[in-house]
């Protein structure tokens, strides 16, 4: 029922401002910004785009860990004979060879020079005796 009175006065007015138009006013000042509104719902996803171009080759990478020890391979075929080598070095002396058969008894030879002077023994020191150079004598077991 409001809607009805609603619509009839609606009928009623705007036939009256139809013919009442006036000059333009002045424009009037710009109001406040009105509040941010609430987040609208989120959309459809989009179609998908095509395929880009294909970029430029990356750095070369880090070497990677050291793989397993493979399988013994098979023995090869025997190598030709190499060159003489060099002669080595002389060895050392051998063992001294066994004792010869007796040899003849020589001829005398002549009578040899005159040695150089040798100790006197003088037998257990005694502090009362004068002692010369090359006199030899025993004190606690041992000789001087």
């Amino acid at each position: 029922m409001r809607l009805t009175k609603a619509i009839s006065l609606t009928t009623l007015i705007l036939p009256l401002l139809a013919g009442c138009t006036g000059s333009a006013g002045t424009e009037g000042t710009t109001g406040t910004e009105g509040a941010t509104g609430a987040t609208g719902a989120t959309g459809a996803t989009g179609a998908t785009g095509s395929a880009g171009a294909v970029g430029a080759q990356g750095p070369v990478g880090p070497a990677g860990a050291t793989g397993a020890t493979g399988p013994a391979g098979a023995v090869g075929a025997t190598g030709a004979t190499g060159a003489v080598g060099a002669t080595g070095d002389v060895g050392a002396t051998g063992d001294v060879g066994p004792q010869g058969p007796r040899g003849y008894t020589g001829a005398v030879g002549p009578q040899g020079a005159t040695g150089p002077a040798g100790l006197t023994w003088m037998g257990p020191f005694d502090p009362s005796v004068s002692y010369v150079t090359n006199d030899a004598v025993s004190s606690y077991g041992s000789s001087f």
